[in-house]
């Protein structure tokens, strides 16, 4: 995640959603910085004067920031392993659900799930 700074609103340190680019030149959450002119009316950076209705849409990073969660979206594999159910659901305790791994597709008992070794898979950026 480290590469994906530019992402990053300066303020809130989160993933942009409503990214704005301010009279400094930089680029905030629309949000954080409304609140930050509203209680400081400078930049959090420079200290020169912000005004609220100069703040225009930065669609470029906006872009980027929805490309960066679709590839990661996609690039997403369970790190361990996970069991989905497919036909039963435990109806009491002594009830038992037949499950498939998502790693080799066998149906197991819910109270017998087999372990299987997982390597890391490194996150796409």
């Amino acid at each position: 995640m480290s590469d994906c700074q530019h992402l990053r609103c300066p303020i809130t340190l989160e993933l942009f959603i409503d990214p704005v680019l301010a009279e400094d030149g930089q680029t905030y959450e629309r949000s954080a910085i409304i609140q930050w002119i509203q209680q400081h009316g400078t930049s959090p950076f420079t200290r020169q004067q912000l005004s609220v209705l100069r703040l225009t849409p930065n669609r470029a990073i906006k872009t980027a920031v929805e490309n960066f969660k679709r590839q990661n979206r996609e690039s997403r594999r369970p790190s361990a392993p996970r069991e989905s159910i497919r036909n039963t659901v435990p109806r009491s305790k002594t009830d038992v659900a037949r499950v498939e791994c998502v790693y080799c597709g066998d149906l197991q008992n819910s109270n017998s799930i087999k372990n299987h070794q997982v390597s890391s898979i490194p996150l796409v950026v």
